[in-house]
């Protein structure tokens, strides 16, 4: 094939590749300035009746026009002409000149997840143009994207487009319908193996890759393990990645397709949504929350001094609300001087018992136990009942305040003082 010329222009330079479906050469078009290099693949098809000719014709027409469409992404290799040459049949398409990925993908030297990331939302933007053609790749590999040298961007070659034609000549040559694999072992579902690929299919293949370049295994030398019961791909203990990740991509390699991802569309959509995740976050959700303006204060603006307040320590069920003292009236001032008339003062605390006959007949419901928050109990003592309210006694304690506390008694004797009437009289201290 060397130095041949195929249909009157591909002038063939050198072999690239041959497998079970053809053969792959690189070739000049001399139709074109500078005879500019381009790929050329020959088919095997092993038909030679004439009515299988006609067959194998009519299916490479319809798959050339599958591959013409995908051409025009820009990440896809166009497809420049296909043409019989004799018995054979030839592809002409887009030479892409860089490296495959399988170059980056060193066997033990992982990638970090923030590369792996990006690397997996670069092939299923590929990869979602595809499905939405209505095409399934069926030998997603390293090997099968390239890295363009112009400008960085991975390449998605090798349809298995094409390996599906040759697959229905062979089947229409022989009149025996048969199960064909089509794809490569480690990137290959389950479901592919029987010849039953699905656009999930191509999927596993894009999250195996993944896979392999998170820990720096090779799955098609079956260094990834599968467990033994369920088939899953067991590599999440293999690495370290964050916990979202790690779920996006098992679901991308499931041995069940059903649970898969259904396209690259599906698959790409929870990548995007990963990555904004993750943008958001190490932004701050600067984006999402808006910024307030700042807070200043004036000094200028001196803040009013309000009245004390006084809080009842009886704030107990039953027992009278917080209430501000201000102006004290000529009332709380005779109560003041009743109180300091009632209250025995002494050096230490002490509670003298009174027999409550001055304070007259009560219906209401007495609290179930008062006992002053400042009051301590003497050390080796126990609490008696006059230190506080008994339930079903009426008679509440006289609490005996050192001289120091006699301004907080009188403030107290002043607030809880009332006018006597039936069933309700004054505390007394």
């Amino acid at each position: 094939m060397l130095g041949r010329t195929l249909a009157g222009r591909y002038t063939v330079v050198k072999p690239l590749a041959e497998g079970g479906f053809g053969e792959t050469f690189l070739a000049e078009d001399t139709h074109l300035p500078d005879s500019p290099q381009c790929v050329v693949k020959k088919l095997k098809t092993g038909a030679h009746d004439p009515a299988m000719l006609h067959t194998v014709k009519r299916l490479f027409d319809s798959e050339a026009k599958v591959l013409h469409q995908l051409g025009s992404h820009p990440q896809i290799p166009r497809l420049l002409a296909h043409f019989v040459d004799g018995d054979d049949f030839y592809l002409a398409e887009e030479f892409i000149e860089g490296h495959s990925l399988a170059d980056e993908l060193q066997a033990g030297q992982p990638l970090d997840e923030d590369t792996v990331l990006q690397l997996l939302h670069d092939m299923l933007e590929v990869l979602t143009f595809v499905h939405e053609k209505q095409v399934i790749h069926r030998d997603i590999k390293p090997s099968n994207l390239i890295r363009r040298q112009s400008d960085q961007k991975l390449v998605l070659i090798d349809f298995g487009a094409v390996k599906l034609m040759t697959t229905q000549l062979a089947e229409a040559a022989t009149q025996m319908p048969r199960t064909v694999m089509i794809g490569t072992s480690g990137y290959m579902p389950s479901e592919q193996s029987r010849g039953q690929p699905r656009p999930s299919s191509d999927v596993y293949a894009i999250g195996m890759i993944a896979i392999q370049a998170l820990t720096g295994l090779r799955p098609s030398f079956g260094e990834l393990p599968e467990d033994d019961e369920t088939g899953e791909i067991v590599w999440r203990n293999l690495t370290s990645v964050s916990p979202a990740f790690a779920t996006c991509l098992e679901k991308m390699v499931l041995y069940d397709y059903r649970q898969r991802h259904r396209s690259a569309t599906e698959a790409l959509r929870a990548v995007k949504d990963l990555m904004a995740a993750r943008q958001g976050i190490a932004q701050g959700n600067s984006a999402e929350i808006p910024e307030l303006p700042e807070t200043r204060v004036n000094p200028a603006i001196a803040v009013p001094e309000l009245p004390a307040t006084v809080v009842n320590p009886v704030a107990v069920q039953g027992a009278m609300p917080f209430e501000t003292l201000a102006q004290p009236d000529q009332t709380a001032q005779q109560a003041e001087t009743t109180a300091q008339q009632t209250l025995p003062l002494s050096n230490e605390f002490q509670t003298t018992p009174q027999n409550g006959s001055d304070r007259g007949t009560s219906s209401s419901t007495v609290p179930e136990t008062w006992v002053d928050p400042n009051f301590t109990t003497p050390q080796g003592s126990s609490p008696s009942p006059s230190q506080g309210y008994t339930p079903g006694s009426t008679t509440p304690p006289t609490l005996a305040v050192p001289q120091q506390a006699r301004g907080a008694a009188t403030s107290f004797a002043a607030l809880y003082a009332r006018p006597q009437s039936k069933g309700h009289s004054p505390l007394v201290w």
